[in-house]
Formats: structure tokens, sequence, C-alpha cells
């Protein structure tokens, strides 16, 4: 049985022919060039050195994730293609998988990280003996510092290997841990290729398979952050109606369009603006009243409360009232509003007295709060 492993989910390229547990060659590239320009020509070159037809391949080996999104999407693309065109059917196996067999015959616990950016790793943690691999835990990604958490409460006495660890030696080895030699930190279409002989009964057709992500792209969190971003600005004219919508979502007694108009231009009052993926889904009012502030209102729409957007309004609302040099701030709350009133407290405001049926909805009183600046 001849096994042809592809590998690009990593930073280097790799070839192998495995026949009946023998690597019969492998070719393998860790220098400059991009694994589109590189993975093809290396399976030529090996199949050509070796004398090896393509009809003689029986099965395609592919590291299927996690990994590098772009040299996942290449490999995984270059062994579909091959597959299809030689009617054979593809191995995926797990790239982990592949790193921790280059410890298979250490002993020790195996521990292989590959480096994930801002601090995380992708890992797994493997038993290992007489050249197998063991995995008691799960394809996972988690900060390095907690992985070495993880793994000491396992077993002291543990390696790692991949990328992750060259990235993150000085942790690990301040952990009391080792870190693989750099020839055991790459994964290796050998070591693909072996272990996917034994996982014959996983070979599917090219169209079946499908890659293993542990997370979001760079591109797809970077797209998500900007969608979940919000801003804080002030306001323009172009948001009364904006306001005018969270007004009837959020109050009993919604202030009209008009009023919000008439407000905004009197020259009197500053609003700043809550926006999220350029949608206003908040906003805070204060009248600037001689040297005092008077905050009108603060309202965050009913999907978006429970974020601390209310928080970050007030907060904005008492720099800017420390910006115009005000010696305080007022407010007026329903004495049944317990959130509001618990974050008003929070920020330093204190009762001060009661308006009595302040609320013309439904009479109720209202709490005057203080904060002095």
């Amino acid at each position: 049985m001849n096994i042809l492993a592809l590998d690009s989910s990593g930073l280097a390229a790799s070839a192998a022919i495995v026949s009946d547990g023998k690597v019969l060659g492998e070719f393998f590239l860790n220098y400059k060039k991009t694994h589109s320009e590189t993975l093809m020509p290396l399976v030529e070159n090996l199949l050509g050195f070796l004398g090896f037809d393509k009809n003689e391949i029986d099965f395609i080996a592919i590291t299927s994730g996690p990994g590098s999104f772009t040299g996942l999407r290449i490999g995984m693309g270059c062994a579909k293609g091959l597959a299809a065109a030689l009617n054979k059917k593809l191995i995926p196996v797990p790239t982990l998988d592949v790193i921790a067999m280059g410890a298979a015959e250490s002993g020790r616990l195996a521990v292989p990280v590959m480096d994930a950016r801002r601090n995380q790793v992708y890992f797994s943690i493997y038993k290992t003996c007489c050249g197998n691999i063991e995995r008691i835990w799960d394809y996972d990604a988690k900060d390095i510092n907690e992985v070495i958490d993880i793994v000491k409460n396992i077993d002291k006495n543990a390696v790692f290997l991949g990328d992750g660890a060259c990235a993150f030696r000085k942790e690990i080895e301040d952990a009391g841990f080792s870190a693989a030699n750099p020839a055991a930190n790459i994964q290796r279409a050998a070591c693909l290729g072996v272990l996917a002989e034994k996982s014959i009964t996983n070979a599917a057709s090219p169209e079946d398979v499908r890659l293993m992500y542990l997370r979001k792209s760079q591109a797809e969190r970077e797209l998500e952050e900007r969608q979940n971003s919000v801003i804080l600005r002030e306001m323009n004219e172009s948001d009364i109606d904006g306001i005018a919508e969270i007004e009837k979502k959020c109050f009993a007694e919604p202030w009209s369009k008009k009023m919000i108009e008439d407000d905004y231009k009197n020259g009197l009052t500053y609003y700043i603006i809550c926006e999220k993926a350029g949608k206003i889904v908040g906003y805070g009012g204060m009248w600037h009243v001689i040297n005092e502030g008077h905050i009108t209102n603060i309202a965050i729409t009913p999907e978006e409360q429970g974020k601390g957007l209310g928080g970050r309004l007030m907060e904005a609302l008492i720099r800017l009232a420390k910006e115009k040099e005000m010696i305080g701030i007022t407010l007026e709350a329903r004495v049944s509003n317990s959130k509001a009133l618990k974050l008003y407290e929070k920020y330093g405001f204190r009762s001060e007295g009661l308006r009595p049926d302040y609320y013309s909805d439904n009479h109720e009183s209202a709490v005057i709060m203080w904060k002095k600046l």
C-alpha cells in the first residue's frame, strides 16, 4: 500500500511516500517560497526521484488542521485535486497528531503547540509509548500560560513540540518543561504518512473531507470585531431620528422628534452617541446650566442592554462635564428603577431627595441624585 502524504499546515511544506510502514522518501522545504509555489513541485520531484508513477499511489494523506488558514487550504486543494484526478480516496489526519508523532518514541507526555497569535496556541496532549501516540485532551485553542497550567496538573515530565514551542520557549522552560529540538518542532509529511496507514478506515472521497478549524481566521475575526465595535461620538443633526426611535423603545413617556431637535439646537445641551456597526444603539444627553450639568437621559436599545454601554456613556458624560469645568452633575431617576439607580451610585451619584409625583404616566416619584466633580 502506497500513501502520498502532503502537508502545508505550517511554515514548511513537505511531501512523502510511505509504503507498508516504510518511509520511501520525503521532500521538505522551509525557506522563503510560498506553499502554492512549492507543494506540487515537491510532489513531482519526489515521485520522479523514486521512479513512482502517480497511478501506483493508493491513498493520499493530508493534514486536516488546525494550522495556517491559507496553508491548510492550499494543501487540501492540492490533495483533493490529485485524489479526484487519480480516483483515489483521501485520509485526513489532524495536524496536532502529526506533530505529536515527533515524540512518539520518548515515552513522555507530548504537547504539540502551534502558534495561533495573540499569545494563543492550538494544542492537544498525548501519551506516547513505543512509537505510538494516544490523545488524552481535545483539540483546543488557549492562551499558552493556561496550557502550561493544564499540563502541570497532568504530568510535569512533558515535552512541548511545534512552532509554538519555539515561539514560547521561555514560558515553557521557565515552567520546568522542555521544548523539543528544531527538527521535531515542524510537522512532517513522513509522520503524516505513518499515521495515515494506521487510519485507513478514515479514508473518504475528496468531496467528503473537510478542514478542522479551532477558531476563526484573522480576516473573519477582524470583520467580526469591526461589526461588533462600539464607538462613542458627539451627536450631529442627522442622529435625531435615531434618538427618537430609541426614546420610543426605552421610555413610557418618550421625547418627540421635535423635542429632541429643539433640545439639540438650544446651545446648552451636549449629546453623546453610542454607535455600533454604523447604527445608533444608545445616547446620553446633558444640559449645561451655569456651572452644573443635568443629565436628561441615558438610553440603550433593549437588545444592547446588559453589555456595559450605559456605563460607557456615563463615563463619557462625566469626562465631558469635567472638560467644561462643571462643579457637579445632577439627574432624576424613577424610585422603582433599581437598575438605573445602581448604575448611578456606581459612578458616585448620591441621593439628595425626592420629587413627588414627578412622572405623569403613573405619578411615580423621582430620586434626585448629585455627583460632585
